[in-house]
């Protein structure tokens, strides 16, 4: 009977959830930040996070059902994201995986939050549920990642024009 068995070279990995969450505070309008979001993403997006060496646009589709992606051309390139609901210059909420090159396997559910909060000012909020091949050394990771994207990347960008 033992030869019927096939050979494995699996192994169990435990399994873990994190979540990381943050505030930035973003010197401009609701509207000018959730339009920097979906219209401008490919400009304050860096290339330092780009899964593919020969990404040619990043591109956000803004709807129930849209994506997240880079284009890497004739259909190359990497899912990141789908929106899974959005209420346009509020919020949206995404869902995506890690593969194991980046950190995975992992499901991720992320959700960007937008809050006037004075005139002219905004709060975005960021909140990440990543559930797999996680543990708690991943929330530093994750929380520098986001910070570097929306700190350093989108309100930078936001507040310079």
């Amino acid at each position: 009977m033992e030869e019927c068995m096939p050979s494995s070279n699996s192994k169990v990995m435990s399994v873990g959830l994190v979540r990381v969450e943050l505030n930035i505070e973003i010197d401009a309008s609701r509207e000018k930040v959730w339009n920097a979001i979906i219209e401008d993403i490919g400009i304050w997006w860096p290339r330092d996070f780009y899964a593919c060496a020969n990404t040619k646009k990043f591109v956000i589709e803004p709807k129930v059902g849209g994506r997240l992606y880079e284009d890497a051309g004739d259909g190359n390139g990497v899912l990141w994201y789908t929106i899974i609901a959005i209420e346009a210059t509020k919020s949206m909420n995404l869902a995506g995986y890690l593969a194991p090159p980046y950190a995975g396997p992992a499901t991720t559910l992320l959700r960007l939050e937008l809050e006037s909060t004075a005139k002219q000012k905004t709060t975005l909020k960021v909140s990440d549920s990543v559930f797999g091949n996680v543990d708690e050394s991943s929330v530093a990771s994750l929380d520098a990642g986001w910070r570097a994207l929306f700190a350093d990347g989108l309100k930078k960008y936001v507040q310079s024009y």
